[in-house]
């Protein structure tokens, strides 16, 4: 079967977002909740020393923490003012994370992790490190040639036709797109069992709710949620954030790796949390 790429902001030329308004979440990299100051170094007492208010992510790094009979690797932020900290050597990322006192924190595994960075996991998730807490789905949507070509008349019409509208939706919340989005699995799933009540909806509903799946589908999409926004009795779309609550943020399993990309992307390299943890342990 053929298929062809789709674009997540154009549909044969016509921009979707037209057809409603963005959504607005909050933006990873900006968080103006009131925290306590962060030491200017190490674990020296704020209130004589001075520290950071600021949180907005220079980048972050992944450490191991130790639980009793467990252990995880977590994402933890490293804020702006403390990376230029960091780059005078007023500080170290170790010598900040202790600062954050968090429980079971071993060891730094990597320093810096760029904002952006590509990561695959055990389970064939593919997404990008937003931030600390924000996971981005990584991954571009495919549809069969015949229904890419009805794709874009049919959302920004008034008059759309139904059996077209249906067979994008079943096109979209089929087995191949479930095997294909492992990072959107359950909510690919979910939303094709909710079939009977997509075709309860008003044509212009289906239209935008297709539209969201799009979207949200894209590579490097923020969040849109094309399930709880039409279907208010059902479980949300999956939340691309992931709380802090000060003792960092996204967990990475051992088996999840790194893949780093030369510019023009002719070089890759992949490395799995094991093996820096344990190039790590060694020093």
């Amino acid at each position: 079967m053929n298929y062809k790429n789709v674009e997540v902001t154009r549909l044969n030329g016509v921009h979707v977002g037209k057809l409603y308004n963005e959504t607005v979440y909050k933006n990873p990299l900006h968080d103006n909740t009131k925290r306590k100051l962060v030491p200017y170094k190490g674990n020296k007492n704020t209130q004589y020393y001075g520290g950071f208010s600021s949180t907005t992510s220079a980048y972050s790094a992944l450490i191991r923490v130790n639980a009793k009979n467990s252990h995880s690797n977590v994402v933890v932020k490293i804020p702006l003012a403390v990376a230029n900290q960091i780059d005078k050597k007023i500080t170290t990322v170790y010598d900040y994370i202790s600062s954050l006192n968090i429980k079971g924190f071993e060891l730094v595994i990597l320093d810096s992790i760029k904002l952006g960075q590509l990561v695959k996991e055990s389970d064939g998730s593919l997404f990008f490190l937003a931030s600390s807490e924000y996971k981005h789905n990584a991954k571009e949507l495919w549809l069969p040639i015949n229904i890419y070509k009805i794709v874009g008349k049919n959302l920004v019409t008034k008059m759309p036709d139904q059996d077209n509208l249906i067979k994008i939706f079943d096109s979209i919340t089929s087995s191949e797109v479930e095997k294909r989005f492992r990072f959107y699995k359950n909510d690919i799933v979910h939303l094709r069992s909710l079939r009977s009540e997509f075709l309860q909806l008003d044509l212009s509903k289906q239209q935008n709710l297709l539209a969201d799946l799009i979207h949200i589908l894209g590579n490097d999409a923020g969040y849109r949620d094309p399930i709880k926004k039409y279907f208010k009795s059902e479980k949300a779309w999956k939340t691309l954030h992931t709380q802090d609550h000060g003792q960092g943020g996204i967990k990475l399993s051992d088996d999840a790796e790194f893949i780093f990309q030369s510019p023009t992307g002719l070089f890759t390299k992949t490395v799995s949390v094991s093996d820096l943890y344990e190039k790590k342990a060694r020093k």
